[in-house]
């Protein structure tokens, strides 16, 4: 019997989490252009370690399946958890703003805590999941996966680069 979970389908899996993490951060700069809602400093960590996140799993699609490659992933997912802990327990007694955007009665760091969390439980579910002893026999795969990946990616770093010049100028 084929093994359900192949190399082919964790790559697609990596794929759809660069893809949602562009997506989170996408409504991120919405809210931030869009809305006119001023991003806070963890919210600018919070960003850094998404996108962080995004180019770890990028490796995956670009160098190959590595263990290494999730671990730093993993790194960069528990300091993203931690900056939006550390947001929520300094919002927690503080009444909601009239002009905050509440998606579904959650406030945007609680979002980033579950969008992280669930980042790590992934990136477990897919190195419990690997059945070979070495994650190093897949060949990378030179397809459109890696060049709308590497878009994705690039694009949300210079809206990045654009928000954060625009609210503290060229001297940061």
């Amino acid at each position: 019997m084929k093994n359900f979970f192949s190399r082919f389908q964790e790559r697609e899996l990596n794929f759809v989490g660069i893809s949602l993490l562009c997506a989170c951060m996408g409504i991120g700069f919405f809210m931030e252009f869009g809305m006119n809602q001023i991003p806070c400093k963890l919210c600018f960590l919070q960003r850094i370690c998404m996108l962080s996140l995004g180019f770890s799993l990028y490796l995956n699609l670009l160098l190959g399946i590595q263990s290494r490659h999730y671990g730093f992933a993993l790194i960069w997912a528990l300091l993203g958890v931690s900056c939006s802990l550390r947001q929520i327990a300094l919002c927690i007694c503080k009444p909601v703003d009239e002009n905050a955007l509440l998606f579904a009665s959650h406030r945007m760091p609680t979002w980033s805590f579950l969008i992280f969390f669930s980042s790590i439980l992934g990136i477990a579910l897919l190195l419990c999941l690997n059945k070979k002893p070495s994650l190093l026999s897949l060949k990378p795969n030179k397809g459109p996966m890696i060049y709308t990946a590497a878009g994705l990616l690039i694009g949300m770093l210079s809206i990045g680069f654009v928000s954060v010049l625009m609210r503290k100028g060229l001297a940061f």
